[in-house]
């Protein structure tokens, strides 16, 4: 499962809106289509409701259940994201905090 076409998914489950989401990620509209064919087809289920009848597009049942899930893992990036960010700062802050000390005793060996 590709997670360029979960992002396209949640954001097209929200806007209900080809032209509206190709348009956000500046991508053309049949990129958007692809990207939900490939998981209807992995998944083996309808997840977007496009008939011409309808007036506009419509998350189904599955589309839903992958929805719900998709934001969940969103979420779970953006905390591996926010975590691995302060992480990396912390190492940087000690980092400089050891060549600060380093060279004020290289200063105090040198009087």
């Amino acid at each position: 499962m590709n997670l360029q076409d979960l992002i396209y998914f949640k954001y097209l489950a929200e806007c209900l809106s080809f032209t509206e989401t190709a348009e956000h990620f500046f991508v053309s509209q049949p990129s958007i289509s692809t990207a939900l064919k490939r998981l209807e087809t992995e998944l083996d289920t309808t997840l977007i409701d496009r008939r011409k009848t309808l007036s506009k597009i419509k998350v189904t049942v599955a589309g839903q259940i992958l929805y719900d899930n998709v934001t969940k893992i969103m979420a779970i990036l953006e905390t591996i994201t926010d975590g691995l960010c302060s992480a990396k700062n912390a190492i940087v802050d000690i980092a400089q905090d050891v060549v600060e000390k380093s060279h004020q005793k290289a200063q105090l060996n040198r009087l």
